[in-house]
Parts: structure tokens; C-alpha cells; sequence
């Protein structure tokens, strides 16, 4: 009667043994059907190369891994850059003051002299009388506002009269230029007195003086300003 439940027990546990034995066999036969046909894939050229190319790349990433291991330990080795000191300045020894200069003494400017106005020179006269001869009125009219207040040097002509003024006073000199022509050429007011007197009609004289006006009103007429007018007689005999 002890037995009994023994017996139950190993029978229940027959079945239980029967699958792990047939699992045992399945899967040792698993692995040797696996070694055999590993054994006749690495056989043919395919699976050598296969195993090759398998090979050849767990190599490549051993090198990259040991590659990076030393580059790594390199870096961390490097020391790193030290700055150079710099030079540190000597000092310079502060001189004493030196006396200060006196200042010199500023020269006083000298004063510039302002200079005069020279007056434009006249043309010659028979240049002024060639041009009244071809000249229209308008043309004159523009070209006697340029002979205004124009200096004229030493012009020659011959004392056609000296006239006293009746009403204003004072002596008019009256010379022809040398046109030959009815109406003298030139006057000249308020010449003073002694030259006025010293002049004889019909001599030979040279003048210069600044120019009052042209005109073509009645004939070619040139006023002088008597102020600025010389009047020196020239010898006919040379």
C-alpha cells in the first residue's frame, strides 16, 4: 500500500522524461545538421568568401576601435600651451624740470603797403582813328567805354589853339593829332596857366595824360582829364 504512490508518481513522470529526452534529440540534431551544412557552405568558393568579407570587416572595426583608443590617449597626453611671459618694463628715471624759457619777444608786423591802380594804357592814335573810320555807332559806342579812363603815352600832335574860358574860367588846349581834317582831334581842360601860356600855336608838342571821353558826335574828339595831362614841345627841326 506505501508503494502505490510512488508508483503513481514515476508513472507521471514517465511522459515528462520522453519529451526532454525527444527535445534533446531534436535539437542535437539541429546542431549537427547546422555543423554539417556550415562545414559544406565554407566548402565552396560563396561561402569562403562570405567568411572572408566577414572576416575582413570585424578587422577593420578592431583597427578604427584601437585607432580611436590611441588618438584618444594621444590628445589626452599633448600638454597644453603655456603663454610666454612677458618682458616686464624697466622703469625710467623722471628727470628733474629744467628751467622754463622765457618767451621771446613777437616782432611787430609791418604794414603792407597798398598798392596803386595802374590805369589801362590807350592804343595809339592812329590805331583809335583807324578804328573810328570803320566802326559803325553801336561798334563805337562799346569801343569809347573801353577807352574811358585809359592812359594815354606819349602822343604827338601841333597846338591848333589855346583858349580862356569866359564863363567857367580856367584854359582849354586844343592840338590836332595829325588827320589833317577841319575838327581837331583832341582837348584838353583846365590846364594850368603857366603852360597854358607857355604853348605857341602851330608847335610841335608831345602829351600824356587820362582819357575823359571819345566821341564821334562831330567828327573824332578825345577829351583829356587837365589834371593829369604833361605837355612838353618837341624840337621841329630835327
Amino acid at each position: 500500500m506505501d508503494n502505490e504512490p510512488v508508483n503513481k508518481s514515476e508513472r507521471r513522470l514517465k511522459p515528462i522524461y520522453k519529451i526532454l529526452l525527444a527535445a534533446m534529440g531534436l535539437m542535437t540534431a539541429c546542431c549537427i545538421a547546422l555543423v554539417a551544412w556550415y562545414s559544406y557552405d565554407m566548402s565552396t568558393p560563396k561561402g569562403q568568401a562570405t567568411a572572408t568579407a566577414i572576416a575582413a570587416k570585424l578587422a577593420v572595426t578592431r583597427a578604427e576601435q584601437t585607432a580611436i583608443a590611441v588618438m584618444t590617449v594621444t590628445e589626452a597626453a599633448k600638454p597644453t600651451n603655456t603663454v610666454p611671459p612677458t618682458d616686464t618694463p624697466i622703469p625710467t628715471k623722471t628727470l628733474p624740470p629744467t628751467g622754463t624759457a622765457l618767451p621771446t619777444s613777437t616782432s611787430t608786423p609791418t604794414n603792407t603797403p597798398i598798392p596803386s591802380s595802374t590805369p589801362n594804357l590807350a592804343p595809339p592814335f592812329s590805331e583809335i582813328a583807324e578804328n573810328y573810320n570803320r566802326m559803325t555807332d553801336a561798334q563805337w559806342e562799346a569801343y569809347a567805354e573801353l577807352l574811358r579812363g585809359a592812359l594815354a603815352l606819349d602822343w604827338e600832335g601841333t597846338i591848333r589853339e589855346v583858349d580862356k574860358g569866359e564863363i567857367f574860367g580856367g584854359y582849354k588846349v586844343i592840338i590836332d593829332a595829325g588827320r589833317d581834317t577841319f575838327v581837331p582831334e583832341v582837348y584838353i581842360d583846365d590846364v594850368p596857366e603857366a603852360l597854358a601860356l607857355s604853348l605857341n600855336k602851330g608847335a610841335r608838342v608831345r602829351f600824356s595824360g587820362v582819357i575823359n571821353y571819345a566821341s564821334n558826335t562831330f567828327g573824332l574828339t578825345i577829351q583829356f582829364d587837365g589834371d593829369t595831362v604833361t605837355i612838353t614841345t618837341v624840337d621841329s627841326t630835327r
